[in-house]
C-alpha cells in the first residue's frame, strides 16, 4: 500500500465536521463514563460485595469521569453531561445548535456502554438472579444501570437531593474550569471533575444514589427497560436538569458577568419546570405504586 493511497484513505475517513466531531467526542466519553461506572457497581452486586464496596463505587465513578472527560475533552470539552451542555449553553460557552446533537450522542453514549456491561456480565447475572431479571429485592439488579431510591425516601426529598446534587456538579465544574478563578492546569481538569463526582457520592449518594447526570441515568435507565427489567425501572430526568439555571445565575453573578441571556432563560423556565416537577411527582408516586415501587409523597 502506497504512502500516497494511505493519506487519500486517511483523508476520506476523517470526520472534518466540527459538530459530527464534537458529537463522536461526546458519545466515546459519555460510553467511558458509563461502562466504567456501571462495571463498577456489577461487580459488586453481582460478587454479592465480595469484590468490592460502595466506597469503591464512588471511587470508580470518579475516575470513570476523569476518563471520559481525557477522552473527550480536545475535541467537545468534556461535557458527558446534557446538563452541563445545557448550562455551557446558557452561559454562551458552548454554542445552541451543539445542544442537542451533544445530547443525543451522550444518551446514545450511555445506553451503548449499558449494553456492553450487560453483555460482559450476563452469565454472572443469570448465576445471581436465575434469570428472573428483578428491579428490588434480594436479587434486584436493575440499580446497576439506573439509581432508585430507598425505601424510605419520599419524591419530594428525592427531588430535593438530585436538585441539590447536581447544583453542586456544575457549580463546581464551572469554578475548575472558569479562567478567571484560580484555574486548574488543563490537564489536570478532568481528575479535578472526577473527584468532585466521588466527593458527591460520598456525601449524597446514600438516598438514591447520584445519578447527577440525565444521560448517566436515562441511558441505562431506556436499557433496563428494554431488557427484561420492564417499566419500573423508568423513573426521572427533570431533576438533574433542574439547578442548572440557578447555578448560572448565581456564577455570572458571582464573577460580575453577568449574562443577560441566561438570566432572561432562569426567570422563562421557572413556571414550566415546577410545572413539570409537580407532574413528574405525581406520575412516579402513581406508576411507583403500580409497579411495588416504594415511592410515595
Amino acid at each position: 500500500m502506497s504512502i500516497s493511497f494511505r493519506k487519500r484513505l486517511k483523508s476520506a475517513l476523517r470526520i472534518k465536521h466540527p459538530i459530527l466531531k464534537g458529537m463522536l467526542a461526546e458519545f466515546l466519553g459519555t460510553f467511558v463514563l458509563v461502562v466504567f461506572g456501571d462495571g463498577s457497581v456489577a461487580q459488586v452486586v453481582l460478587s454479592k460485595g465480595a469484590a468490592g464496596t460502595f466506597l469503591t463505587i464512588n471511587i470508580a465513578w470518579g475516575f470513570a469521569v476523569a476518563m471520559g472527560v481525557w477522552v473527550s475533552g480536545g475535541v467537545s470539552g468534556g461535557h458527558i453531561n446534557p446538563a452541563v451542555t445545557l448550562t455551557l449553553c446558557l452561559m454562551g460557552r458552548e454554542k445552541w445548535r451543539r445542544l442537542i446533537p451533544y445530547w443525543l450522542a451522550q444518551y446514545i453514549g450511555a445506553f451503548v456502554a449499558s449494553a456492553c456491561v450487560y453483555g460482559v456480565y450476563i452469565d454472572a447475572l443469570n448465576e445471581f438472579d436465575g434469570g428472573t431479571r428483578s428491579i428490588r429485592g434480594t436479587n434486584g439488579t436493575a440499580g446497576i444501570w439506573s439509581t432508585f431510591p430507598q425505601e424510605f425516601l419520599t419524591a419530594k426529598v428525592g427531588l430535593a437531593d438530585q436538585i441539590l446534587a447536581t447544583g453542586l456538579l456544575v457549580c463546581m465544574v464551572l469554578a475548575i474550569t472558569d479562567k478567571n478563578n484560580m484555574g486548574a492546569p488543563k490537564s489536570l481538569v478532568p481528575l479535578a471533575v472526577g473527584s468532585v463526582v466521588a466527593v458527591i457520592g460520598m456525601s449524597f449518594g446514600y438516598n438514591c444514589g447520584y445519578a447527577i447526570n440525565p444521560a448517566r441515568d436515562w441511558g441505562p435507565r431506556m436499557f433496563t427497560a428494554l431488557a427484561g427489567w420492564g417499566r419500573g425501572c423508568w423513573m426521572r430526568i427533570i431533576p438533574e436538569m433542574d439547578f442548572c439555571d440557578t447555578e448560572v445565575t448565581i456564577h455570572t453573578l458571582y464573577t460580575k458577568t453577568p449574562s443577560s441571556l441566561s438570566l432572561w432563560f432562569c426567570q422563562q423556565g421557572v413556571i414550566l419546570k415546577w410545572a413539570l416537577k409537580y407532574d413528574w411527582m405525581y406520575r412516579d408516586s402513581k406508576e411507583g405504586r403500580k409497579s411495588g415501587l416504594p415511592l410515595k409523597i
